[in-house]
């Protein structure tokens, strides 16, 4: 019984540090993004691009290649 119990901790522990990655990632993109620093951003996309969670969730990816489109859009701007 203690194995199950402990086996249950390691997943959800795992599961909320990879969350709490692809979380991290997100808010880079979002401040170099807003910042100005596009070749970071850019850095910053092919990495996310690269996570299991990127191709795995959609609505995830999707919402990534928006944000990345609109700093792009912000560049050719200014």
């Amino acid at each position: 019984m203690k194995q199950i119990v402990f086996f249950i901790f390691l997943c959800l522990t795992t599961q909320l540090t990879a969350g709490e990655k692809g979380n991290n990632l997100t808010d880079l993109l979002q401040s170099f993004g807003d910042n100005g620093e596009y070749a970071q951003m850019d850095s910053i996309y092919r990495l996310i691009t690269r996570e299991s969670h990127y191709s795995q969730d959609k609505l995830y990816a999707l919402n990534i290649d928006l944000d990345y489109a609109r700093f792009l859009n912000q560049k050719r701007r200014l």
